[in-house]
């Protein structure tokens, strides 16, 4: 547990004019630090190296608090580095990092750590293709019924793919150009069949689309299309970026972006919404009176009006209170 004190003055008003926000007697985001010959500025933290701001004009004192604060967050990231020396490392080829797609992430990834495999998160990649096909639909309406088919298709080729090779993903994907086009056999050595049922036994079939038609034509081209099998190529079978988007999401609960915060007070935060993450992350999923588990719908505005099926998970828990 880390704990920092900070000692204000209040006598000098020339950093900040505007009053306090905090009524709580803690750290205002709005009030700076106000620093006089007289008191000066301490910060004090458990295993911390402390750092004192002497007395400074108007002129030197944003200087000096943007030093005092890097000291801070340099002694906290040691602590950090001291804590997580027991904990084993993965090095080598056996290394993976998941992201999304970033031209320079993926630039630097390849130049200056060639031993990591970096995969790309589905959710991105499928959004971006499913982007490109809305298009066409508005053209060729015949495409329109095989949007939510064509993104599920992406994710199945990750999913099912597990400790394969890059090129099998990458054939499974382009077997889509046959699929829909009813031909469900000969697609390659790598995947030469689909592996579905026999189309004439669902509930609600598609039509399919028509082959040298333009809507089918363009379709075929998007999913051929160099930069996308790259995309494919890199696709995570397993871990996704879903849940540090979740932990992204948790921080402007407890530091929302509409309030300004100093270092300190956001370096409190950020911890805090850490240890609160870390806490209710393994939530497991909730059962009604029955024992059966609850599922919940949810419409997300990506979606344009549909929905999401979602476990619903047991209500937080706040234990990592007792550790402050």
């Amino acid at each position: 547990m880390v704990t920092a004190v900070l000692s204000f003055s209040s006598e000098d008003s020339d950093v900040c004019d505007s009053p306090s926000m905090d009524s709580g007697g803690g750290v205002s985001p709005c009030t700076g630090p106000q620093v006089t010959e007289a008191r000066g500025c301490s910060l004090i933290g458990s295993g911390l190296r402390p750092v004192t701001v002497p007395s400074f004009s108007p002129k030197e004192l944003c200087g000096a608090w943007i030093e005092s604060f890097c000291a801070v967050g340099s002694s906290f990231i040691r602590w950090l580095s001291s804590r997580a020396e027991g904990c084993s490392e993965v090095t080598g080829s056996d290394m993976e990092r998941v992201a999304s797609i970033n031209e320079c992430l993926t630039k630097y990834m390849r130049e200056n750590m060639p031993d990591v495999t970096h995969y790309y998160d589905v959710w991105h990649v499928a959004k971006g293709f499913i982007r490109s096909i809305e298009k066409v639909s508005k053209e060729c309406p015949e495409v329109k019924p095989w949007l939510k088919s064509i993104s599920n298709h992406m994710y199945w080729c990750a999913a099912s793919s597990h400790g394969q090779s890059p090129d099998v993903i990458v054939a499974k994907w382009q077997s889509l150009g046959n699929h829909i086009q009813n031909k469900h056999s000969n697609h390659g050595p790598l995947f030469p069949a689909c592996l579905h049922d026999d189309p004439g036994t669902q509930t609600k079939p598609k039509k399919w689309l028509k082959p040298s038609t333009k809507g089918c034509e363009k379709v075929v081209d998007m999913i051929n299309k160099t930069r996308v099998l790259r995309d494919v190529r890199k696709l995570s079978p397993g871990q996704q970026t879903s849940n540090v988007e979740a932990f992204h999401s948790l921080i402007i609960r407890f530091a929302p972006k509409s309030v300004h915060f100093s270092f300190l007070g956001m370096l409190t935060r950020l911890c805090l919404a850490a240890m609160h993450y870390n806490e209710n992350a393994g939530r497991k999923q909730a059962k009604n009176r029955d024992g059966e588990l609850v599922f919940i719908i949810r419409y997300p505005k990506f979606k344009n009006g549909g929905y999401t099926l979602q476990a619903k998970k047991v209500h937080p828990t706040f234990g990592q209170i007792s550790c402050l």
